[in-house]
């Protein structure tokens, strides 16, 4: 692997001289003609994404006959032409592959490279790289309101080119961490849907009940997310109520019968230690403090300023006054009072005029279905073990970011 030292001996080329053909801009498609057709990449994607691989995207009207050079292939690079913030403008995106067309939007040039001479993911995580948003940021331009590059300009940029072999040692390294990140952020989408799906099928739409009902579960058999032991915790008929037909057995009353909000508490900057506690804003974490003020797990939610944000922790932590938090579980479990809350639209119970605030007397008043209180204990032991899973999966991916940003730059040294 390059060293130090064998890597400050390594020759610049011009970008440019790496090409295969000259950059392109892309395609121009208003959001009026967008709906069906080949994929494309806007800038939401580039900025929201390193890598693309089979990445959901806009469909948009292609005429593959007058645009098939508006294509991309696995290994082509995108540049943003234009950026809104400084250091937006010349992010560069690797195309990885998609089982479908995809073109890309005329914000993003596109450079595609000679592979015999040198390897896209190696060009990639060098303007990944400090060094290679060094090198990037010198053109870059500013304008009334944005900053951007011009194509023409990437192909003046000096490269480091080391042999093939040694770009694909760097490649393959930074390649497999980066591998596990994306692992593990699909399988966390996966657990969170997983969730969701579980308690939508039991709590909202009542499919085990109807499946008893309508002779589709009988005893001692499992279905898909009912096990056989489940069987007898499920009535087999519904009653009418206030909303609309429910479980037999089961009770109607108020998210107040389920849990209790209370606003967070007063913590001005200048009070703040950085320590093991996280503090918990309306818009999410928020940094840390040396103490808590709550025992985990807790949910937490937006008070003011930004409302419908739910968010669920396993640790301590001290909720802001910017915040709700579930201060007592009534029926409800954590599990269930995250999944409760996340699916209300909490925005309508918006009690500001300038500033957006949550009347949490209000959310407490809305009608609410009571399940069987054992029931929502089993599904807190699926909910546990989905979080629980998740959350080693961010601490992984943490590790994983930190020896990937670390190597990135100890790979391509600063030169100055």
């Amino acid at each position: 692997m390059i060293d130090q030292k064998s890597l400050l001996s390594v020759p610049n080329v011009l970008f440019g001289t790496l090409f295969a053909e000259p950059t392109r801009n892309g395609l121009n498609r208003p959001k009026a003609v967008r709906g069906a057709g080949v994929k494309m990449v806007n800038m939401g994607e580039l900025f929201a994404n390193r890598r693309l691989n089979n990445t959901l995207m806009d469909l948009v009207p292609f005429n593959h006959e007058a645009e098939s050079r508006f294509l991309l292939y696995p290994g082509d690079l995108l540049f943003a032409r234009q950026s809104l913030v400084l250091e937006g403008a010349g992010k560069c995106v690797l195309f990885q592959h998609d089982a479908e067309h995809v073109t890309f939007e005329s914000h993003i040039t596109r450079v595609r490279l000679n592979h015999e001479r040198v390897m896209p993911e190696y060009v990639f995580y060098f303007f990944e790289s400090q060094l290679g948003k060094n090198t990037i940021s010198r053109i870059v331009e500013q304008g009334a309101g944005a900053a951007g590059i011009r194509g023409s300009q990437l192909e003046t940029l000096p490269i480091p080119l080391p042999p093939l072999a040694e770009q694909q040692r760097i490649a393959d390294i930074l390649g497999t961490l980066d591998d596990k990140i994306e692992l593990n952020r699909r399988q966390n989408a996966t657990l969170e849907a997983l969730a969701r799906a579980l308690f939508t099928a039991w709590f909202v739409d009542f499919e085990p009940v109807r499946a008893k009902a309508e002779g589709r579960w009988r005893q001692g058999e499992s279905l898909p997310g009912m096990p056989a032991e489940l069987w007898e915790l499920f009535p087999d008929s519904f009653v009418d109520s206030a909303l609309g037909p429910i479980p037999a057995g089961w009770g109607v009353g108020e998210v107040g019968d389920l849990l209790i909000l209370q606003r967070g508490f007063d913590l001005p900057n200048s009070q703040r230690s950085i320590g093991q506690y996280q503090v918990i804003a309306a818009s999410g974490p928020n940094g840390t403090h040396d103490k808590k003020m709550v025992d985990g797990p807790g949910v937490i939610t937006g008070r003011s300023g930004v409302i419908g944000k739910v968010y669920f922790t396993f640790d301590d932590f001290w909720p802001l006054n910017t915040a709700l938090w579930v201060k007592e579980f009534r029926r409800a479990l954590p599990g269930y009072g995250y999944e409760l809350l996340s699916r209300m639209d909490l925005s309508q119970y918006n009690a500001g005029s300038a500033v957006p605030t949550l009347n949490r007397n209000q959310v407490h008043s809305v009608p609410a279905v009571l399940p069987n209180e054992r029931l929502i204990a089993i599904y807190e032991t699926h909910f546990t073990l989905c979080q629980k899973t998740l959350k080693r999966n961010q601490l992984d991916t943490e590790v994983f970011s930190h020896t990937r940003d670390e190597l990135l730059n100890e790979f391509f040294l600063i030169k100055y």
